[in-house]
């Protein structure tokens, strides 16, 4: 779902954290939520949906900061379960979570690689064979992604997300 930046803008206005996730990796869900909040329908359309925030009722605005209630509750959830995770390592000294990411970043050497071989000796493989190395390299990333925030934190998100709780409690 295509949300466009006048409807993020006053979702975020009622509920940031909507909005922000609104532009987010979770857009495509959290703009179904909202868009069954304002429309009546998960699969509005743009126009639909802009018309809708200029007409927002009482109702539909506290159902916006339930879903926002909703997304900062996971939030805590989430960054409790990577506090455990750390702790557990920390106090387990554990070599196995540090093995894995060796052998994903070597994984991600090698298919790239591979890719850059393939393109220097101008090998051209079927279609099918890279869309399954695309898929492979965009999951590669992914977890690099997952074991630097494992290993070192994800320090810009982490503050924000601590300013949204902080203010939701106070």
């Amino acid at each position: 779902m295509n949300i466009g930046k006048v409807v993020r803008d006053a979702v975020g206005q009622v509920a940031p954290s909507v909005g922000q996730a609104l532009g987010g990796p979770a857009g495509g869900f959290v703009g179904r939520q909202v868009s069954q909040v304002l429309t009546g329908r998960p699969d509005a359309s743009e126009d639909a949906l802009r018309a809708a925030v200029a007409e927002m009722t009482p109702e539909q605005v506290a159902s916006l900061e339930a879903i926002e209630l909703q997304l900062t509750e996971r939030e805590r959830i989430a960054a409790g379960d990577r506090a455990d995770a750390r702790d557990r390592q920390q106090v387990s000294n554990d070599q196995t979570p540090a093995r894995l990411a060796y052998l994903n970043l070597g994984l991600l050497a090698a298919v790239i690689a591979a890719l850059l071989a393939m393109s220097f000796w101008s090998i051209d493989p079927p279609q099918t064979v890279l869309s399954v190395v695309t898929m492979l390299i965009g999951a590669l990333l992914a977890r690099n992604e997952q074991i630097g925030n494992f290993f070192f934190g994800s320090t810009t998100d982490s503050r924000r997300k601590t300013g949204l709780l902080a203010g939701r409690r106070g």
